[in-house]
């Protein structure tokens, strides 16, 4: 029957050719569909014979699987595999077209199984198992061949068919005979039906099902058994364990992993497969590492790095490998993780590390890159060893490569800037431009990614107490992106974008360009909305909070933090007090964090040097009550800030600042403030007394609160330039004239510059700053100027800083920095003789406000200048000061 069945089909398919679309009417082969349903109970023999009919009549796959004959079973795939390389061709018989030239493999795969139809399609190949195994896996094989290249639905079918009829059973059972001529071939095709796909998960399932995990674990620990064999075990193995911890921990328990090690170490080709097992069962969970690293699995992989003949899915399993043993994302104890990465360090472990990171392959660069980054956390000696093996110099490659590779990169950079020299390496401006060109996407905009967030940090790192690497930050043009970055919706990415803003301009030291770069740029508008969404945040759980303890809120922080230092800058004074901030920051005042107090303390008290505008915006928000509040409740730090702001409120430079000193009057603040006086004085008293007890030396040496000022140098520092010092030399003489110690560079000079001036400037009490055209041109008093305001902002507006305008052009004004430095305060006229006449007066009066001459030191002419100084002050103000008032100038 099967030859007459053979020479019928050959017959129908000699018709003709196969036309280039489908016919329309069923081929007359259809009638060979009742002779379907005997075929497979036919023997393996039988089969052959068909097979080999159909070859000598000139049969190809395309008369078995087009059109109608879709209900060929497997008998018709036998034959289709074994005639997979001819083209023949069949047509309708009465129309000839042009002959359609179909690939091997997938379009004949899925055409036949587009038309099969049951589970009996496979039934025949099932039962050929069982009788001559070799002939049914020498068809499989072929079949898979044919299958190889077919698209996911038909292997989706295929899968599911082999599952439904007990094919992977019969495979499974090939298996359990341990007879290496079956068992290879069957852990061949149960691979390529487990290997990740769609269906590929019943397939796993129903091996592990039907125990055939148990006979891979036995040829894995079975030292006589082949290569070959071991290579298909191995692939199979690993396909069973892609996708579910449940399997990976079934290895486990077996055993394979000595196993495994084992393979690995010889450096053959079977150990890419074994790297592959081995990382899977790594990545299952803490128990998997665990598994592995106590198989000594990590010498071996560093032994395995080394090696340059490895392939590359080697190194990249192995480096997956130690990637996952030594992350801290791991449920893992701290000195577990430490033993670990010690190991691999122990064992060398960074100098093929940081040779993979120059690999062609991205995917082993960067992930040699995370494994560095991993062992550089931690410990200072491991950093040290990357940066002496040229770490910074593999990182600056990578930074132009792939996105891959140049997060890598980034990563590893934030591990290694620990020190300030490596800082200094990285802060180069050619590396400092190319991380910021790494925030922008091909069209310029921010994407908020790991990547960038990582980018942010490095650059708070970089600027973090340093100018000149701040300065190379804000002149790489980072600004538009920390914007971006301070709205994008992301948490963590809108913290770190603050905390870049607080670094970059906390160390301008006088120069406001920074801060005015990142305020065009809108970032005042965003901080604010940022504070006021965490404040609105705080306030709707204030009431839930047990004891009304509210958190830590490091956005709100980092945002305050940003705020007040973009508020030393005057010129953003009403920028701020616009956007409506005052009112959350008197809130975070009374019910904030004590870090946020303080962050909000500063901020109101550099607002509160501002003029009466932004002093009026103060009152009206109802930050008065809570400043005077902070003078005796929080830190030290919070208290000293809100003297600071109180001091400042009430300065004789603002045009109502009577109304502003009876607002503090009515809201207690004086005597918050004489509370404070004598809290302070009691400090001072107990630390005087336990020195003496402990100490004679440094109890005879300790300065005492307001203590006589003989033991300083001077009271008042003149800074000027060597071209106008014979104005200056004027004001000199007269302020010595009337009592105070007085440094002048020309006469009191010793040592450096740079060095003398700083010292002068932290030990006075008074600076005067005498400028002109010279002096804003010349870059000596610049540094001067700078390093007095900056020292100023340190020390809560000490010391006081007055200004005297020398210069002869009276249409003149002071620019670009020197309109900084001299702005927060009045200045007096000293262009010419007539001027020094009439403002010598006036400025004394104001420095012996702030700092009365010692006593007995005033000379003959003191109390002349005293009266004039009085009669200058009562004809400007109308009226004299009050008791009240001259109390809490006194304590301010």
């Amino acid at each position: 029957m099967l030859l007459r069945l053979a020479h019928r089909v050959a017959s129908a398919a000699r018709f003709g050719r196969v036309p280039a679309t489908a016919p329309s009417n069923p081929l007359p082969c259809t009638r060979l569909r009742p002779f379907v349903s005997c075929l497979p109970t036919c023997a393996g023999r039988s089969l052959s014979t068909f097979t080999s009919t159909a070859r000598r009549h000139g049969m190809g796959r395309r008369q078995l699987v087009g059109g109608a004959l879709g209900g060929v079973v497997l008998t018709a795939i036998v034959a289709v595999t074994d005639l997979a390389n001819r083209h023949v061709c069949l047509c309708d018989g009465t129309n000839t077209q042009e002959v359609v030239d179909v690939p091997d493999g997938a379009a004949t795969a899925h055409a036949l199984f587009q038309g099969v139809r049951a589970k009996q399609d496979l039934t025949f190949l099932v039962a050929l198992l069982h009788i001559e195994p070799n002939k049914a896996l020498m068809q499989l094989k072929r079949f898979i061949d044919v299958f190889d290249l077919s698209d996911a639905g038909a292997m989706t079918s295929c899968r599911l068919m082999a599952n439904h009829t007990g094919l992977v059973e019969g495979l499974v059972t090939l298996l359990h005979t341990h007879d290496r001529q079956y068992a290879g071939p069957a852990a061949e095709i149960l691979t390529w039906f487990a290997k990740p796909g769609p269906g590929s998960d019943a397939i796993r399932d129903a091996i592990f099902r039907l125990q055939g995990h148990l006979n891979l674990a036995a040829i894995v620990a079975d030292d006589q058994a082949d290569a070959p064999m071991l290579r298909r075990t191995l692939r199979l193995m690993s396909h069973l364990m892609h996708a579910s911890q449940e399997h990976r921990r079934a290895f486990v328990q077996l055993g394979v992993i000595d196993h495994l090690v084992r393979v690995l170490s010889n450096k053959d080709q079977l150990s890419q497969l074994a790297a592959h097992a081995l990382c899977n069962i790594a990545h299952t969970d803490s128990v998997g590492g665990r598994a592995v690293v106590a198989a000594g699995v990590l010498p071996v992989l560093v032994d395995t790095l080394r090696m340059t003949a490895s392939c590359e899915d080697t190194q990249l399993h192995c480096l997956n490998m130690m990637k996952f043993v030594t992350d801290e994302i791991n449920d893992l104890d701290k000195d577990e993780l430490c033993g670990r990465k010690q190991t691999l360090f122990s064992h060398g472990a960074i100098v093929p590390l940081l040779k993979l990171m120059g690999h062609t392959n991205p995917a082993v660069s960067s992930t040699a890159a995370y494994v560095l980054c991993n062992l550089a956390q931690g410990q200072e000696s491991r950093r040290k060893a990357l940066f002496e093996h040229g770490a910074v110099q593999r990182v600056e490659e990578l930074l132009s490569k792939s996105v891959q590779q140049h997060s890598a990169a980034i990563a590893l950079m934030g591990c290694l800037l620990q020190t300030e020299e490596r800082k200094q390496l990285f802060a180069q401006p050619r590396v400092v431009n190319q991380l910021v060109q790494l925030l922008y996407d091909d069209e310029g905009k921010f994407v908020p990614t790991e990547t960038a967030h990582n980018i942010l940090r490095s650059l708070v790192r970089l600027a973090y107490h340093s100018e000149e690497r701040a300065r190379t930050v804000a002149e790489s043009n980072c600004q538009h992106a920390v914007c971006q970055a301070l709205h994008c919706g992301v948490e963590e990415l809108e913290l770190t974008a603050a905390a870049v803003i607080w670094a970059v301009c906390r160390t301008q030291h006088g120069d406001d360009s920074r801060s005015l770069s990142f305020a065009k740029a809108g970032a005042v508008p965003l901080l604010a909305d940022l504070i006021k969404q965490a404040s609105d945040r705080l306030r709707s759980l204030y009431d839930e909070l047990p004891n009304n303890a509210v958190e830590m809120d490091y956005t709100l922080l980092e945002a305050l933090g940003a705020m007040s230092h973009l508020s030393f800058v005057h010129g953003l004074h009403t920028d701020i007090v616009a956007t409506g901030l005052l009112r959350d920051a008197a809130w975070l005042l009374q019910h904030g964090h004590p870090r946020i107090v303080m962050e909000a303390m500063r901020l109101l008290r550099n607002l509160a040097g501002g003029d009466d505008s932004v002093a009026e915006a103060i009152i009206s928000a109802n930050c008065l009550d809570t400043i005077v509040h902070r003078v005796n409740n929080g830190s030290l730090t919070t208290r000293l800030r809100a003297t600071a702001a109180i001091r400042k409120l009430a300065r004789k430079e603002l045009t109502n600042n009577k109304a502003y000193r009876e607002a503090i009057r009515q809201t207690k603040g004086l005597d918050a403030l004489q509370d404070l006086s004598e809290f302070l004085y009691e400090i001072d008293h107990n630390i005087h007394s336990a020195l003496k007890c402990l100490d004679p030396s440094l109890h005879s040496n300790r300065p005492r609160l307001h203590a006589d000022r003989s033991r300083k140098s001077h009271d008042i520092m003149i800074s000027y330039c060597h071209s106008e010092k014979e104005m200056v030399h004027k004001i000199f003489d007269a302020l010595v004239e009337h009592g105070w110690r007085v440094w002048l560079d020309e006469k009191d000079l010793s040592g450096k510059i740079e060095q003398s001036c700083r010292q002068a400037v932290r030990h006075a009490e008074i600076v005067v700053v005498c400028f002109s055209k010279a002096y804003q041109a010349s870059a000596n008093c610049r540094v001067e100027a700078q390093e007095a305001v900056q020292y100023r902002r340190d020390h809560m507006d000490h010391p006081k800083l007055v200004g005297c305008k020398v210069e002869k052009d009276l249409s003149w004004r002071p620019s670009d920095w020197l309109s900084d430095v001299v702005s927060s305060s009045l200045y007096y006229d000293f262009h010419n003789t007539a001027c020094f006449d009439k403002s010598i007066p006036r400025l004394i009066a104001e420095l012996e406000d702030h700092l009365p001459p010692p006593a007995g030191a005033r000379r003959d002419r003191q109390q002349d200048v005293r009266s004039n100084a009085s009669e200058a002050a009562s004809k400007d103000s109308g009226a004299s000061p009050s008791h009240d008032d001259e109390t809490l100038q006194n304590l301010l």
